[in-house]
């Protein structure tokens, strides 16, 4: 199987080849694994709402990619060779919907995996909780580059993620929550992209990074798009679905991240965020529940 699915790769002509697989394929996750198993085997720990040592986080790790050395390294080693051109992983099983554009996964890759798991992220999320205490990098720097939920975030809803194939321009990988707010986006060129491909068909960024925690109680933290730069009267308007002015803050730059609002006094319902400039315009629901 191995042989096969090398061969495949390395010989296909197709635009784009997507590797399916039903656990996680980035070899990042070598890393959860040797903590784990060497610097905290023995210790017991609170983890997603149970307790756990560090031997059974490690095991977990194993039926990965990475507990697979012999299948999974030559396709690392020719993913860096350069003989995997066009090549992306789409993956399941981690409780999670994060993005990395192969600088740490080895390959493109979406892992999305938890539209009705009720406790997506939190691995991203203890990672990097007891990674710092343990001096390891964060996830976003070391793992997942692209973010997902509970990647600098307390987003732990339900998610899902869209592919959109630009022809041999480019490919666009998503990651939604189930209310629709986009918690991660990247897009991978192609290994023929010349930059001549018409406007209509090139992905575009958004304004907005994500809203968390959603649904809200008391605070509302937003996050823009890190390459967004606020031009001198921007800002952030809040207003009910009705349209009435509720809030307005005004941006400056650089931006902090994230904003955070208070939603004292407001009653529970549905709400409207919209970042306001002169040249753009973008707007997110969100909910107040209590």
């Amino acid at each position: 199987q191995r042989d096969w699915l090398y061969d495949g790769l390395t010989q296909s002509n197709a635009d784009w080849k997507i590797i399916g697989s039903s656990v996680v394929f980035n070899r990042a996750y070598e890393r959860i694994f040797r903590v784990g198993m060497q610097q905290l085997q023995h210790i017991a720990f609170p983890f997603g709402g149970s307790v756990m040592s560090g031997t059974v986080l490690g095991s977990q790790m194993s039926y990965n990619w990475v507990g697979f050395p012999e299948d999974h390294s030559p396709l690392l080693d020719a993913a860096d060779a350069g003989l995997l051109p066009n090549t992306v992983v789409v993956s399941g099983d981690s409780h999670s919907s994060v993005l990395d554009d192969g600088t740490n996964a080895g390959l493109p890759e979406m892992n999305a995996s938890g539209w009705a798991s009720n406790d997506e992220g939190y691995l991203n999320y203890y990672v990097d909780y007891y990674g710092a205490l343990l001096g390891q990098p964060s996830v976003i720097d070391s793992m997942w580059n692209h973010g997902g939920n509970g990647v600098d975030n307390q987003n732990f809803t339900d998610s899902y993620g869209v592919i959109e194939v630009f022809g041999r321009d480019s490919m666009r990988m998503c990651i939604y929550d189930e209310l629709g707010q986009q918690l991660a986006c990247m897009t991978i060129l192609h290994s023929t992209f010349t930059g001549n491909a018409p406007a209509a068909v090139r992905p575009t960024e958004n304004l907005f990074r994500l809203l968390y925690p959603n649904p809200a109680k008391d605070r509302l933290r937003v996050l823009l798009n890190p390459d967004l730069v606020p031009e001198r009267g921007d800002c952030l308007l809040f207003t009910d679905l009705a349209g009435r002015e509720i809030r307005r803050i005004e941006l400056g730059a650089p931006s902090p991240s994230p904003y955070d609002i208070s939603l004292e006094g407001l009653p529970a319902g549905s709400y409207i965020v919209s970042y306001v400039g002169t040249s753009r315009r973008e707007s997110r629901q969100f909910l107040i529940a209590r």
